[in-house]
């Protein structure tokens, strides 16, 4: 398995999403991408880039704590099995065990985060009527200061030449 960043939370900086999925699936293995960071920069076409598992949290999309998303191909979700049972996820019990319900419910053990689904959705929403173009502008802005600034106040800057920044 290849997990990989969208985007470092230290430098901005983004690997070629594309590039890395395509020799990571042609060595047969399945990739994994943490959107924590990148998501609410650029969100990544899991079709187009061919991502088998996709996973962010609320809070860095600006909703509530406690709350995240992990997309998976339905093939590799149907092809996992949970490792902890209770609530809507069962779909029979017996005294051998339980069946679950197929994925992506029976991955899902106890209680949903019912304030924190509606939360996030609330947060998307938001997102998706906001320009982050912007945003992005302003970050952008930022930069040009913090980089004109640091050089006249005798700052030691370091600049990263080899990633792409984004964000602040």
């Amino acid at each position: 398995m290849l997990a990989i960043g969208q985007m470092s939370n230290v430098t901005g900086g983004c690997p070629d999403l594309a590039q890395a999925i395509r020799l990571a699936h042609a060595a047969g293995m399945v990739v994994m991408v943490d959107g924590a960071q990148g998501a609410v920069h650029f969100p990544a076409d899991v079709q187009a880039l061919d991502i088998d598992f996709y996973a962010f949290s609320g809070h860095k999309l600006y909703g509530p704590t406690g709350i995240g998303a992990l997309y998976g191909k339905s093939e590799l979700l149907a092809a996992m099995s949970p490792w902890l049972g209770g609530g809507k996820m069962i779909a029979e019990v017996s005294f051998d065990g339980f069946t679950p319900q197929p994925a992506p419910y029976g991955l899902e053990a106890g209680t949903p985060n019912v304030a924190g689904v509606i939360g996030l959705s609330a947060a998307l929403e938001w997102l998706a009527q906001s320009d982050i173009g912007q945003a992005e502008n302003w970050s952008a802005v930022w930069r040009a200061w913090r980089r004109g600034t640091g050089e006249t106040a005798g700052l030691p800057l370091f600049p990263l030449p080899a990633v792409k920044p984004a964000g602040l």
